[in-house]
């Protein structure tokens, strides 16, 4: 596994979890899982040793001195390791792109003869070409990045992410597998206050999460009890930023970053998960609430739209203020929805990541990788 980053750098939030998901759940079942990552943890670096191999939760760890910062991440070291021992793995999983780990680490892989998988995790949506440096990212990427990814098999998690990796890289092979995702078993909730409608956001304060668009619809009139509780920490700057947004609104609680039993009785006592994302290749926290039987309102940018809609486990709306006013009171009034799909929920979770079932279809892909099937696809 080659990745920017890897856990404890949570600063980065779910690409990270489901990375480290993913080698933990591989080596659970008897494989053998080496990450090559930087100190990479945001603006700040990780404290380890960088001439040590670590074994964090079964995965042997290997963290590397960084020249760059984020995104690019330039590692030297890392990508000398990286063509001394690619050739000795069964299999090579390269993870995100757009950053100085991955791409060359790809080229590596081609030189050495070796076809790698690559999760894109969102990095070749719409919007990650119109956002930050989209210009030198379009040029790259009609030049050279096509001709790199094609020897790839690309790695996504949602059918939306499907549909974009396909317009930004015709022809390649794709697999489509959802994220480990952790939960706990469900959790008892508490007695409700029924007297107000309790929305919750999770995630990583930045702009792409579209907290903003949360906090003004908090500042309209509402004809009926809101509070909005927003858990998650970003930079101190934009996070203020947020905070002189929402003016003293007594309708929005701030939280700062939860972890274990008190982040997922949060989750489990919400009654609406929100999650109003401008691009979102995949959204964990989906997953995490509505294991505890939560519902959630999600925009139609975040990748898990169809498997909410599919199962009847929430609502798809655009990212319009008076749409949301409109849903958020539906919802509100209809609490015999809410409540049935707090009884379902769990259950349908539950079964679909089931994680030896994941296991399996992420084998079945290394496996093509490694016998050379992939050369007639």
């Amino acid at each position: 596994m080659v990745t920017p980053s890897y856990k404890p750098a949570y600063v980065y939030g779910g690409p990270t979890r489901a990375t480290a998901d993913l080698c933990e759940n591989l080596v659970k079942v008897g494989h053998q899982v080496d990450v090559y990552t930087t100190v990479a943890n945001g603006e700040t670096n990780l404290s380890v040793d960088k001439n040590k191999k670590y074994v964090i939760d079964g995965v042997q760890v290997q963290y590397h001195h960084r020249w760059t910062k984020d995104h690019s991440n330039l590692s030297p070291r890392l990508l000398l390791n990286v063509f001394r021992d690619v050739r000795k793995f069964d299999a090579i999983h390269l993870i995100s792109w757009w950053n100085l780990v991955t791409m060359p680490a790809l080229l590596i892989c081609i030189l050495r003869r070796v076809r790698p998988v690559l999760s894109v995790h969102g990095t070749l949506s719409a919007y990650s070409f119109q956002h930050r440096k989209s210009l030198i990212k379009r040029t790259f990427q009609n030049i050279i990045g096509k001709r790199l990814l094609s020897h790839a098999i690309l790695h996504v998690t949602t059918e939306k992410e499907k549909d974009e990796v396909n317009a930004a890289v015709p022809h390649n092979r794709i697999a489509l597998i959802p994220n480990f995702i952790f939960f706990p078993p469900l959790i008892s909730t508490v007695s409700k206050d029924k007297s107000c409608f309790h929305l919750l956001f999770v995630g990583r304060l930045d702009p792409v999460k579209n907290v903003e668009f949360l906090i003004d619809l908090m500042n309209q009139d509402w004809n009926f009890p809101i509070q909005l509780t927003i858990m998650g920490e970003g930079p101190d700057e934009y996070t203020a930023d947020l905070q002189q947004r929402a003016n003293r609104n007594d309708k929005v609680v701030w939280l700062g970053n939860l972890d274990g039993d008190d982040k997922w009785s949060t989750l489990a006592n919400a009654d609406l998960l929100v999650l109003p994302s401008r691009t979102e290749n995949f959204g964990n926290v989906v997953i995490e609430a509505l294991s505890q039987g939560t519902p959630v309102l999600i925009s139609d940018q975040v990748g898990l739209k169809d498997y909410v809609l599919k199962n009847n486990l929430g609502w798809v709306a655009s990212t319009k203020t008076e749409e949301w006013k409109s849903i958020l009171l539906s919802i509100w009034q209809n609490s015999e929805e809410r409540e049935r799909i707090r009884n379902e929920a769990p259950a349908i979770i539950k079964s679909d990541f089931e994680e030896r079932n994941l296991v399996k279809k992420y084998m079945e892909v290394y496996e093509e990788v490694q016998n050379g099937a992939w050369r007639e696809k």
